[in-house]
């Protein structure tokens, strides 16, 4: 996952990815949906979705359109049913990973800022002597 709401994709699969093992093809869509409406800023639809599979013994096959139609409402269904708490509780994940992702971008700027001083502060003072015969 990539983009700026990437980390709740990767919380979500984290959590989850151990129950993949026996699940059925429609159960697996429907995690993958639910991970990429976590990371995605549009609502996911029939026309903005495509899912693609590959097995062992099942060629690459892409789900799209009016196929991928009633996986996208168990989805989205599934997460208006969602309790408050747990909505609240991602947010609060989310806010704290923006926190601690912005604490360690001004962490870094000040250490280079304080590298960018000690540099200036010690530059060679025998510039000036070598040129003195």
């Amino acid at each position: 996952a990539m983009g700026a709401r990437s980390q709740s994709a990767k919380t979500y699969l984290e959590k989850v990815f151990e129950t993949f093992h026996d699940l059925p093809l429609d159960k697996l869509i429907e995690h993958a949906l639910h991970a990429l409406k976590g990371a995605s800023q549009k609502k996911l639809t029939s026309r903005n979705v495509e899912v693609g599979y590959v097995g062992l013994d099942t060629p690459f096959t892409i789900i799209e359109g009016d196929a991928i139609r009633s996986y996208v409402h168990t989805v989205t269904q599934q997460d208006d049913e969602d309790e408050p708490e747990e909505k609240e509780r991602e947010r609060e994940e989310r806010k704290k990973k923006e926190e601690d992702d912005s604490k360690e971008e001004k962490e870094a700027r000040a250490a280079q800022a304080e590298q960018a001083r000690e540099e200036q502060t010690s530059s060679p003072a025998g510039d000036d002597a070598s040129m003195v015969d």
